[in-house]
């Protein structure tokens, strides 16, 4: 048992975070020194020692095992520089969201409300921002491509919409095993909701077969279901977000200087 000491209104701060922060945890597979940096961020005022106080909380809060793994995740956001340590007075400083974008050439000022209990189902959270955002992107890049007016003040998620598998593993330069799995921590955490996205067809049970051989490329064996004895195409699945981004206006000012170089 670690000897807790509560930091005082910890669970009613939170934080603007930057969205692409956490499809860049996913893509260079550093989710765990993510959530100890946001972690850092909601305790600290900017800067900490590694107090008994402190290790005891921390270790309580990211469900770390012994003081052994936060000092090693510790290290890896040395290496990474998102933060740094006075070695004199043995006094850690944060870095700010603002410099870590322009670090990680961030391009969206978009941003996600966290809070310390998130910490709780980190992974679905992480998963399920990453998610949003590639909706929205996917979106967007859509409508421009119908030329169609996309309204900058929605936020939101369209109510459904659907995102293959293969598109997020392209993206995010992952294998589709992990996606799913991340899609699945997502979905269990309640951030995000999957229905199945299924096509009745008029072709008769018998015709399948050259169903799918004269059908059009995109009709494969993959997509082609038999349910209740109806041959039916079943589609990427249709996602709807619980999260609502938002416009950081400190990451506005970082978009427009790399918009101009």
């Amino acid at each position: 048992m670690y000897n807790i000491g509560f930091s005082k209104n910890i669970e009613d701060k939170h934080l603007s975070v930057p969205v692409q922060l956490f499809s860049i945890a996913i893509e260079k597979n550093i989710s765990r020194e993510l959530k100890l940096f946001l972690f850092l961020k909601i305790y600290t005022s900017g800067h900490f020692k590694l107090s008994n106080t402190f290790i005891d909380y921390a270790c309580y809060s990211l469900d770390y095992k012994s003081p052994k793994t936060l000092k090693k995740h510790l290290d890896s956001l040395l290496k990474l520089k998102w933060i740094t340590l006075n070695s004199k007075s043995g006094s850690y400083r944060i870095i700010g969201f603002s410099q870590l974008s322009r670090k990680l050439k961030i391009t969206s000022s978009k941003s996600v409300e966290f809070r310390y209990s998130n910490l709780k189902t980190f992974s679905g959270f992480v998963a399920a921002v990453t998610i949003t955002y590639l909706m929205m992107v996917k979106s967007l890049h859509e409508k421009r491509s119908r030329e169609k007016k996309w309204s900058r003040s929605k936020n939101r998620c369209p109510f459904l919409y659907h995102l293959p598998l293969t598109y997020m593993s392209k993206c995010l330069s992952i294998d589709k095993s992990k996606v799913q799995r991340l899609r699945k921590e997502a979905v269990n955490a309640s951030y995000i909701l999957v229905t199945k996205n299924f096509y009745f067809t008029k072709v008769p049970l018998e015709q399948v077969n050259n169903f799918k051989k004269y059908s059009d490329k995109k009709v494969n064996d993959g997509f082609i279901r038999i349910i209740n004895k109806q041959v039916m195409l079943q589609k990427p699945d249709y996602i709807k977000s619980n999260l609502v981004f938002y416009k950081k206006r400190s990451l506005r000012f970082v978009h427009s200087c790399y918009g101009k170089k």
